[in-house]
């Protein structure tokens, strides 16, 4: 809930948000309500629809209990709506300019070392948490079908917080030497770690 309010709001927020334009600082309310219109708004609109939607599936689907087959119609659209909200993950971008902002404010030295180093750590941290919801969202997808790696070993039937520990553990796994019991079950899911540890390579 927090987070779709934050999210939601920082839509028409973002229309009185100022921006750069080479060594100008535009700050007049018909240019930044452009800018975003340009930039964010439609993806915002998409992102923040499919929480919305999703949001009102799931009261749907818990307050339904006249239909077995309309449960399992809402299931199945849940899930999906579960994988396309991945590209939320796109927000992070955002995060960049101010990043890049607080950076550019800093004056000492060893204030900026210790911020580099933690903007390194945190950008792996990010990376590995993004593809851990990917891979958890592959997995998902195809759980109808009942072949998946959640599906397999009964992770499923875990606790959401050791879920989301066996995706995030999958995905170090990825970017390190070390190995671990979870291995790809379908074809999606063998291309998703194919992908995963080709771009782990560069």
């Amino acid at each position: 809930w927090f987070t779709l309010f934050f999210w939601t709001c920082d839509m028409p927020l973002s229309m009185f948000t100022g921006y750069q334009q080479g060594k100008l600082a535009v700050v007049e309310l018909k240019l930044t309500v452009k800018h975003y219109i340009k930039s964010w708004f439609v993806l915002d609109c998409i992102i923040i629809g499919l929480d919305w939607t999703t949001l009102m599936l799931n009261g749907t689907l818990t307050g339904d209990s006249d239909s077995s087959g309309s449960v399992t119609r809402l299931g199945r659209t849940l899930r999906t709506l579960r994988f396309v909200r991945t590209l939320r993950l796109i927000r992070v971008l955002k995060l960049k300019r101010i990043v890049q902002a607080i950076q550019d404010s800093i004056n000492t030295e060893a204030i900026s070392i210790v911020f580099g180093i933690t903007k390194i750590i945190s950008s792996l941290i990010i990376a590995n948490h993004i593809v851990a919801c990917g891979w958890y969202s592959i997995a998902q997808a195809s759980a109808d079908n009942g072949t998946s790696w959640i599906t397999v070993r009964d992770i499923d039937k875990r606790s959401i917080t050791y879920q989301y520990t066996t995706s995030l553990h999958w995905s170090l796994t990825q970017f390190t030497p070390a190995s671990m019991e979870v291995v790809p079950e379908t074809t999606g899911e063998r291309i998703y770690a194919v992908v995963v540890i080709l771009f782990a390579m560069i």
